[in-house]
């Protein structure tokens, strides 16, 4: 049987499940659980710096019967996760509240078609408050490589970043409704493809509740791209001006976030990029900002030019050398090199001297 340690508390397993009962703990070491931990009752966890590595198919929590589980860290090293394994969760909240502080929620996979949603935290019956911590290097099969919610989800803190989803979400699908304020981060998400893929909010249930502050940032993914008024979200009445265009992105569209106060909402409107020049970042690519919004970068690959043994090429967009030194061009049709040694021949590229191998002279009559 597994036995789960915490603090002075030790509990058995039952039924193939640890089940927590209603109370305040910590962990007093790592843990590799072989099942499920059981929350049906009020429960406030801090990791101390422990981490949970279950080896085995399964969710590592399972927050149910209108249960509440508070995951927080006072150490900030701890971490969720599986190993070796098909499928494994984070967290279900099949019928409950999972408030989360700190932690991070990492390295689980939901790789079977029974299982493909929301390697992280799924959401099927109850509410996810995000408040810290981080999620991140999960995947799925199917949606919501981070997060996947069917109810609610509301984030006021803490990052979701480089996950990963096979169909659609690779950071958090939403069909529930999906509340932000505070300083969320969602970004780094992608598809299998290496699509960027951060959000889905399927059904456009969005809200705004508080203000959204400087360091938040929301990569969004464009259901319909041809929809350039589409509403990205809706504001509370109460909430101040705060700068969209530098919190909302667009992954695949060139969109940027309006703040309509007037109408209490968030929509996309067309952005013309007005692009400087290309400045060589002296590793082969060179970069381009748009001077309306440096947000916004082009990255490309330096070419053209010709390299010779004496220079590198030069970029013929932004200038700069880039690549390696051309190899010798020796004049093989005559002896350049005539010396006491031998003769050799000698490289045709101007002001360069270097010769191929010095044969030595064959003596003839005296």
């Amino acid at each position: 049987e597994d036995t789960l340690k915490i603090g002075e508390t030790t509990i058995q397993s039952t039924d193939n499940n640890l089940e927590l009962p209603a109370g305040c703990y910590y962990l007093s070491d790592s843990f590799e659980p072989s099942y499920s931990i059981i929350v049906k009752g009020d429960v406030k966890i801090c990791l101390n710096g422990h981490n949970i590595n279950m080896k085995s198919a399964g969710n590592v929590f399972e927050v149910d019967k209108g249960g509440t589980l508070t995951l927080t860290d006072c150490k900030g090293s701890s971490s969720i996760s599986h190993s070796d394994v098909e499928w494994g969760r984070g967290v279900l909240v099949s019928n409950g509240t999972f408030n989360m502080y700190g932690s991070k929620i990492c390295n689980n996979k939901c790789a079977s078609k029974y299982q493909a949603n929301g390697a992280g935290v799924e959401v099927d019956k109850g509410t996810f408050n995000m408040h810290g911590g981080e999620i991140s290097g999960n995947e799925v099969s199917s949606m919501g490589g981070a997060v996947s919610s069917l109810d609610t989800f509301n984030m006021y803190g803490g990052s979701i970043t480089g996950n990963t989803a096979q169909y659609f979400g690779g950071g958090v699908y939403c069909r529930g409704s999906l509340e932000l304020s505070g300083s969320p981060v969602i970004e780094g998400n992608k598809l299998t493809t290496g699509e960027s893929n951060n959000l889905v909010s399927y059904m456009n249930k969005t809200k705004i509740t508080d203000t959204l502050n400087s360091d938040a940032k929301i990569y969004v993914y464009m259901k319909d791209t041809s929809t350039q008024d589409q509403t990205l979200a809706t504001v509370d009445p109460s909430v101040s001006s705060f700068d969209a265009k530098n919190i909302f992105y667009c992954d695949n569209a060139n969109f940027v976030a309006d703040f309509d106060a007037a109408n209490n909402t968030i929509k996309w409107t067309t952005h013309t990029h007005d692009w400087g020049a290309w400045t060589s970042n002296g590793d082969g690519t060179h970069t381009r900002i748009c001077s309306s919004d440096a947000s916004h970068t082009e990255r490309a690959d330096c070419s053209g030019g010709t390299a010779t043994c004496q220079s590198k090429a030069v970029c013929t967009t932004c200038g700069g050398e880039y690549g390696d030194f051309a190899s010798h061009d020796f004049d093989v049709s005559s002896w350049g090199y005539k010396g006491a040694d031998g003769h050799a021949h000698v490289c045709k590229t101007a002001g360069c001297t270097a010769t191929d191998t010095v044969i030595a002279h064959i003596p003839g009559p005296a």
